[in-house]
This record gives C-alpha cells, structure tokens and sequence, in this order.
C-alpha cells in the first residue's frame, strides 16, 4: 500500500467548519455516496499512447434534463470544448474521445448516439468552424489558452487538448411539453425534432429562448445524472475504469433568480464560480454531518472534494510488467490560481508561472510500504508497531498541473 500525502488542501479556511447533525443539512452542496447528482465531475480523459476515452452518461429520473457538457485541458483547466446535452426521462448518451489525425495534433469527441445536443450538427456538420478548414465542430479547440488569453509561453499547441477532465452540469428541468416532444426518443429511438432546439438556444437570438419565455419553459435542476468513463486501447487490451464524483444540491439559490441554463460555447454555469446559489457545504464524517458557511462557491464546492491524504495500492511487478498510475485531479484549482508569478490563493502554494514549464506547483510527501508493512528511513535500532509512520519524504515531489498523473 502507498499512502500520498498531499498537504491540506483548505487549511487556511477549514477553521469555520462545524460539526452538524442531520437537521438543518439541506441547500447544501456535498458528494453523493450513490454516484447520482446535479455535477459529475469526471477526473480525466487522454488519447495519448494510443488510448480513447468512452463516456457513458445517464438520466436516472422521470424528468427531461438539460446538461452542460464541458471538456477541459489537464494543465490549467482551460475550456476545449463545451455543448448542451438534452436528457429524456432514462436516457443514456454516449461518445468518445479520440486523437485527431496527426496533421491537427489535438482530439476530437465523436458520438453516434441520437440524443439531442446544441449545436445539433456538432457529431454531423459538413461546414468548417471559425472559417479554419482543420478545425471541425467536435475538435478540442485551443482558443482558450492561446493569443491574448495565453497562460504559458510553453504549451499552446493543439496537443494540449489530448489530456484533462470533463465536467457534466445540470441546468435545469424541461417542463415545456412541446420542447419534450421534441426530445423524447421514439419506438425507433429517434427524439422528434433536435434541430428545434437551436432555435430556443440564447446564442442563436430569438425571442422564444431557454430557459424562460413567458410560462416557464424550465425550473431548477433535481439531480439524478449518473456516469461512467473507460479508457481503452484497442491495440493491447488495456481498459481502465474511470468513477466520476457526483456533486448533489450544487444549485441551491439563496432567493429565486435565473436558472444556471447557458447557451453552447458558453463558459457558465461554472462548477465553482457561481453568483446567487447557496455557499453552504455538507461533508459526511465519522457518522456525522459537518456543516460549513463560506464567502463563495469555489470553497463550498472545494470543500466537500478536499484531501489531505489519499490512500491506494500500487503494483510493479517484472514478472507481469505491472505498473501504476494515480491520477490526482483538482477540478476547482483554476479559480484559486492566477496567471503569473507569485503566491497563490491559500490553499493552493502557486500561481500558473507563465514563463516556465513547470505549472502551478503544490509539494506534497510521500510515504510507502510493501505488503508485509516494511518501509523505509527507520533506524534499524528503532522498534515501533506497524504499520510504522510515515518516514520517506522524496524531496521536490510536487503536483503541477489541474490533472496530474504520479506514476510508480
């Protein structure tokens, strides 16, 4: 076993966390302990080495739900793709993520299923995007960390787009009965009309629009959403299963207001940079309820995913040609991390140093044991009962980027 320790994540904010009970729990957000929730939060994807990502993503409930699919680089949780996703009551929408041709040097997201989605040609579209012949609807896009919104003087190729996480948001629930209609699968599995639906996007400027014209066409998110990620290669068998962190009571608004419903291409609803929702977060522990009131959403979200150890197995093994990678992913850093040098927001040691490769750096220490409890750094006069305490610190051990890969 390996024990990571990563220094505590919120110590500089935890001082207001209180023990609760179960009463006066609800608008908050926390983690789901089913996997269901308003947020899944998926921990990684890459096309690298010859690897796809498959994802499979679920309405569990009775209701039409529409979801903001959003894709981000591993480096600084830069946007590379987003799209508006329309769930029917027990709907499962599935794509992939694959590498574009080697002429283009990023990733691409494809998809086969008939769900609705906004633009409803993303998967289908002839036409070329932004007048760029190389860059189709369904391409990872660098825009969001190149030109003036540049972040590193390093990385701004198109590569950067093949490894990071994805984020699944619920923006509301569908009410309107004819807009159903049009997303509802029929006996064939075909919903009725999805090209209607671009016509009610904000971004395509008609006076009928999500998520409210006149009557509500749609009302708060529920939760229920359901996920799950593989990452395959084909070509030597290779398939790891990917769990994502299911957020629940992520939209609770403090007094009723606009719905967190965004058009294609838009960077909002943020996971963890929200105006007018509930700052409140709920963390399960010990068998009770810790109950948390913070200034914004970044920490009430942070909150409920923070660590300051995390605890797995690793193999390497010659006979088998085993190894191990942990992916340690921190899908709320990006709103405590400024481009530049310096210090960063607590908890977090680093801003994103524009001038180096090195990232937005956190040290963190490291202890490991075998399986018969046997460590090292010990005096060898030293008697203590296992499993002994950490004694191995490996000097300039550190976590860069959004999505880290530490590998055995």
């Amino acid at each position: 076993m390996n024990t990571f320790k990563q220094k505590s994540l919120y110590a500089a904010i935890v001082a207001g966390l209180a023990a609760a009970g179960a009463a006066g729990t609800a608008q908050a957000v926390h983690v789901n302990p089913d996997g269901l929730g308003q947020v899944l939060v998926f921990p990684y994807y890459t096309t690298r080495a010859g690897h796809d990502t498959l994802i499979s993503i679920t309405n569990t409930t009775t209701q039409f739900k529409a979801v903001k699919v959003r894709f981000l680089e591993g480096k600084n949780s830069r946007e590379v793709l987003d799209f508006n996703l329309f769930l029917s009551p027990q709907d499962v929408w599935t794509g992939a993520i694959t590498q574009v041709g080697a002429e283009q040097g990023g990733a691409r997201l494809v998809s086969g299923d008939n769900s609705c989605v906004t633009p409803s040609d993303l998967f289908s579209e002839t036409r070329r995007d932004n007048g760029t012949p190389a860059l189709l609807l369904n391409t990872f896009k660098n825009y969001q960390y190149t030109g003036l919104v540049a972040d590193t003087n390093v990385y701004a190729t198109l590569d950067r787009t093949r490894e990071g996480y994805f984020e699944v948001i619920e923006m509301g629930v569908i009410t309107d009965a004819k807009v159903q209609g049009y997303i509802k699968h029929s006996l064939a599995g075909l919903p009725a009309n999805c090209s209607a639906l671009d016509g009610l996007d904000p971004g395509a400027g008609n006076a009928v629009q999500f998520p409210n014209t006149g009557a509500a066409m749609m009302t708060a998110p529920t939760g229920g959403l359901g996920g799950r990620a593989s990452i395959v290669n084909s070509a030597n068998g290779a398939h790891y299963v990917l769990t994502p962190t299911a957020l629940d009571n992520w939209w609770a608004p403090v007094v009723p207001g606009p719905l967190p419903y965004s058009n294609s291409g838009n960077t909002s609803p943020s996971l963890s940079n929200q105006v007018g929702i509930d700052t409140a977060s709920n963390v399960f522990y010990n068998g009770g309820v810790l109950r948390a009131v913070w200034n914004t959403t970044r920490e009430a979200v942070s909150a409920t995913i923070m660590r300051n150890q995390v605890i797995n197995e690793y193999v390497k093994d010659l006979g088998t040609s085993s190894n191990t990678d942990w992916i340690v992913t921190f899908p709320t850093k990006r709103d405590f991390v400024s481009v530049g040098a310096g210090v960063a927001v607590a908890p977090f040691a680093n801003n994103f140093n524009v001038n180096t490769s090195t990232g937005a750096c956190d040290p963190f220490t490291l202890a490991v044991y075998n399986r018969e409890e046997g460590t090292t750094g010990l005096s060898p006069t030293q008697i203590l009962p296992s499993p002994q305490p950490p004694a191995v610190v490996i000097a300039g051990a550190q976590l860069c980027w959004e999505a880290n890969v530490v590998s055995f």
